[in-house]
């Protein structure tokens, strides 16, 4: 990938002239659906069994750079540069998201034996997902439907071009899609 830094007012400039993603779940009839998929995938991939190097939340980067900074502060002075990777999501190949999907779920299911799906809060984005509960206001989505949407978005990304043309997005699933958090 080609990383560019964010604060350069010509990289600006040229993302607001580029095609923009048409997420599948934009303006959707199961736009709620896709919503709890998409919360779903999200916990999924926070809990991946193994080691991994990832950081959940945007938030999560200051705190891992100062702990890092502790860490190695024996090797002389650090100095920390934050870069965007252009096109990162769209341009993923979409047989590898559907086989890290695919593994990630088949791990959790190893590392969790009789786990089939997750809860999803219905009414609060601030409820915190779970493989189990005895919770009301919760909607159980199974493994298997988690994966019928993600094939959806892969399937049924639309691109508007700037001259209002719409295309088909080939590779990678669209930023702002609900299923780009577990992607």
């Amino acid at each position: 990938f080609k990383a560019k830094n964010v604060t350069d007012p010509q990289i600006r400039a040229e993302k607001m002239m580029k095609a923009r993603p048409i997420s599948p779940g934009t303006r959707h009839p199961m736009r709620k659906l896709l919503h709890y998929v998409g919360r779903a995938w999200s916990f999924l991939t926070a809990r991946m069994p193994g080691e991994h190097f990832t950081i959940n939340k945007c938030a999560d980067v200051p705190a891992f750079l100062e702990s890092a900074g502790r860490e190695l502060s024996h090797l002389g002075t650090l100095k920390a540069e934050i870069w965007d990777i252009e096109g990162a999501y769209p341009n993923c190949p979409k047989p590898s998201i559907r086989f890290a999907m695919r593994k990630v779920i088949k791990d959790i299911q190893a590392s969790r034996e009789g786990t089939y799906g997750v809860y999803v809060p219905r009414y609060s984005d601030a409820q915190p997902c779970m493989f189990e509960t005895r919770k009301r206001g919760y909607q159980f989505i199974p493994f298997q439907v988690m994966l019928d949407v993600a094939d959806l978005s892969l399937d049924f990304a639309m691109v508007r071009m700037p001259d209002g043309r719409i295309l088909r997005q080939i590779k990678g699933i669209p930023m702002g899609d609900p299923l780009s958090r577990g992607a």
